[in-house]
């Protein structure tokens, strides 16, 4: 069947068929996928429509029914005849420059109302629309994605007929809508019915369209019959199951018909439409770009991270924030699979003029800990611990009474233990520590103790350095406190009459207290009287006796004489 060619397909682009074909043969790498939805639908009432080009069709009765885009092509579906089972024609445009590649016609589709391409099989799925013949009806139809040459028919396994499909990349699942139009419905990946999503509304004196999904958002377009050149977009929401809103699709041209059968995103927020033109019959693709919205998956391992986001404005920064666990550290951030440099300590990661989905995987570690081992002599210590890294951690310490601080030594050097006397802090941990704290006994001396006439507190055999001791001493009964002598000299009897307080005590000292009976001046002044009469009783006999010696003396000489 001869076709006329448009304006922007000529002899080179046929030549590019032969290049891509020999290419399919020889295999290729596919090219790496950039999806994005759109941002806010509601851009659709701005959009500024460009046509980028059109094909003539050959056939007086053919009409194009539906596009997809494939990892290389931009695939149109144009239907032989809507009344006659002819072999359906399907055309290939290049994805980067628009411009004719090439196109198959081996096979009736009936009709061709729908289709979308699955990248995981590289196959096209179209959908038939009003069948002619009624055994085809719930039908799929399978394209090669790279040659668009037929491979298979299967039955939808609900045995319904669908008009529309478009598949879910990111749950490989598919939306159907009716083949009366009149329902989207999800499947799965078996083609099975999952659940319905939305009855479909269209302006009143309206046809149903082909539909696209992006992101949230189900975009259908309505033809008026009436006018023949009015449009509408109807949107649907994913999530809520239901019908959103209505935009009128303001296409230029002067067109006598301009019916949009079909849509498609060919790039991040780029809308492509394939639109029906009559007098002379062709299709015309229509694209405007729309604000992109792409998807930041967040993934964490011991932390928090910030929500996925499934609506972030392409061209925009965009920053992700993770926090570990108490006691983790970042070890490992990972930006769309692959590790990017990062601190310990970071926090955030930014996205600068975002254009394309991203992932965020932020993986926290424990902390390395260190063990901070303590040892001491003569007193009591913190037990061991383990620290984590970068910590401070305070060790405390006291000696057994009557000892002190002779030493300290951390990991084996002595330190200054000049404002360390009772702790030690280990700063910003790096590494193992041991702290061994030594205590010796305080020097003492004997504070020696006597009395007489009473009692007194027991010798003091170790009396420390610096400590304070009182002696306590009393008579015994009858007895009166005589002398106090300490370290041989004596001290006031009447502010020690009954305790001596030794303080700050640095050296051996002696306390002496001595006793007497009370009544002893009485007995010693009464001994010194009896004493005194005794003598001068004495004297008086004896000078009464010299006396009579000598008048016996002179009797004797007088009469001698």
């Amino acid at each position: 069947m001869q076709k006329k060619k448009g304006r922007f397909f000529d002899i080179a682009g046929r030549f590019s068929v032969f290049c891509l074909i020999l290419g399919l043969a020889v295999g290729s790498i596919r090219p790496i996928r950039v999806r994005a939805d759109i941002y806010d639908v509601s851009d659709l009432i701005y959009a500024d429509w460009e046509a980028i080009g059109e094909l003539e069709i050959s056939s007086a009765r053919g009409w194009p029914q539906s596009i997809c885009v494939t990892d290389k092509y931009i695939v149109c579906l144009i239907n032989g005849a809507a009344s006659e089972a002819v072999p359906d024609t399907l055309v290939a445009f290049d994805k980067e420059d628009y411009s004719y590649a090439f196109e198959v016609t081996e096979h009736d589709y009936e009709h061709g109302n729908g289709m979308t391409y699955n990248y995981r099989t590289n196959e096209i799925y179209i959908m038939p629309g009003p069948c002619l013949d009624r055994e085809n009806a719930g039908n799929f139809y399978v394209v090669d994605g790279d040659t668009l040459r037929y491979k298979r028919t299967f039955k939808s396994p609900s045995g319904q007929n669908f008009g529309g499909i478009e598949y879910l990349e990111d749950t490989d699942q598919y939306v159907v809508s009716g083949g009366d139009g009149s329902k989207f419905r999800l499947l799965d990946s078996n083609f099975e019915i999952l659940e319905e999503i939305s009855p479909r509304v269209r302006p009143e004196g309206s046809t149903y369209q082909d539909f696209c999904v992006t992101g949230d958002y189900i975009i259908s377009p309505c033809y008026d019959g009436s006018t023949k050149v009015d449009n509408y977009f109807v949107v649907y929401s994913l999530s809520q199951k239901q019908y959103l809103n209505t935009f009128y699709a303001d296409l230029p041209g002067d067109d006598s018909k301009k019916e949009i059968e079909s849509l498609c995103e060919i790039a991040p927020g780029k809308i492509m439409l394939g639109v029906g033109i009559s007098e002379p019959r062709r299709i015309r693709l229509y694209a405007a770009t729309l604000r992109a919205a792409y998807d930041i998956h967040t993934k964490v391992e011991n932390g928090t991270i910030s929500a996925s986001e499934n609506v972030v404005e392409g061209g925009t920064d965009y920053q992700v924030n993770f926090k570990p666990n108490e006691h983790h550290e970042l070890t490992e951030l990972l930006v769309d699979g692959e590790k990017v440099e990062s601190e310990p300590d970071q926090t955030e990661y930014t996205f600068h003029a975002l254009s394309g989905d991203h992932t965020v995987k932020a993986v926290f570690t424990e902390i390395p800990k260190f063990w901070i081992t303590t040892g001491v002599l003569h007193g009591t210590i913190d037990k061991d611990a383990q620290v984590y890294r970068d910590e401070n951690w305070r060790v405390s310490y006291q000696p057994e009474e009557n000892y002190e601080l002779a030493g300290i030594t951390i990991d084996g050097t002595a330190i200054h233990t000049e404002g360390v006397e009772s702790s030690y802090r280990f700063t910003n941990i790096q590494d193992a520590h041991h702290i061994q704290v030594k205590y010796t006994e305080i020097p003492s001396w004997v504070i020696a103790t006597s009395v007489k006439g009473g009692t007194i507190s027991e010798c003091i055999r170790k009396a420390y350095r610096g400590s304070s001791h009182t002696v306590s001493y009393e008579p015994k009964k009858g007895y009166v406190l005589n002398s106090v002598k300490v370290d041989g000299k004596r001290v006031d009897m009447e502010k020690y009459k009954d305790s001596f307080t030794f303080s700050d005590i640095s050296g051996a000292h002696r306390i002496e207290v001595v006793y007497r009976w009370r009544y002893l001046p009485v007995c010693v002044i009464g001994c010194a009287g009896a004493v005194l009469f005794l003598l001068f009783y004495i004297r008086v006999r004896l000078k009464r006796r010299r006396k009579r010696i000598k008048r016996q003396l002179e009797r004797a000489r007088w009469k001698r004489e």
